[in-house]
């Protein structure tokens, strides 16, 4: 494999680590003689460049080097709003049917789907709709943040709407007694 030079934060950091991650891997396995955590570590740095050497560069096995580096390059993921690019993802002009279909698949692998009973997706996809269909993005983005469950995404939401109201009204009465 090419050495790997990728900044973290460029936009398809992940897609290009999985790459590269698999193509080393690939390169590993090929050794007729398995080689040993010190030289995979061994390898794996001279497969670095001197801008995501440091990222690793305390590790002191393979595995926690791959971490660390993992740990760099794959962000978490929010289920809400990849569902939601996944919902509202249309045909482009002039994408074919086949282009379109592959779009809708690559963005469906982020949406961290699971075997579940219809209950439970139920609860998932009202809570996905009513997270999308909130007016308010001060208070969408707030559940964006941390919401796992419909029950505990209308709590938060009722939460945050009543502290808007009653500061609102702190506001209010700050100007009534300041006359």
């Amino acid at each position: 494999p090419r050495q790997l030079e990728l900044d973290p934060n460029a936009s398809d950091a992940e897609k290009h680590w999985k790459h590269w991650k698999k193509t080393f891997d690939n390169f590993l396995v090929s050794f007729t003689d398995q080689p040993n955590d010190v030289q995979k570590l061994a390898a794996l740095t001279n497969h670095l460049s001197h801008t995501v050497y440091p990222y690793m560069s305390s590790c002191t096995t393979y595995a926690t080097a791959m971490a660390a580096l993992t740990e760099i390059y794959v962000k978490p993921k929010n289920e809400i709003y990849s569902r939601h690019c996944l919902l509202s993802r249309q045909q482009q002009e002039g994408e074919s049917v086949d282009e379109y279909m592959h779009a809708l698949d690559v963005l469906s692998k982020e949406c961290t789907f699971e075997d579940v009973v219809a209950a439970v997706y139920r609860d998932e996809y009202v809570r996905d709709s009513f997270i999308r269909g909130l007016k308010s993005s001060d208070i969408r983005q707030r559940l964006l943040e941390e919401c796992t469950n419909r029950n505990t995404t209308f709590t938060k939401a009722r939460t945050l709407e009543l502290s808007v109201k009653n500061s609102q009204l702190i506001g209010n009465n700050s100007i009534i007694n300041a006359i």
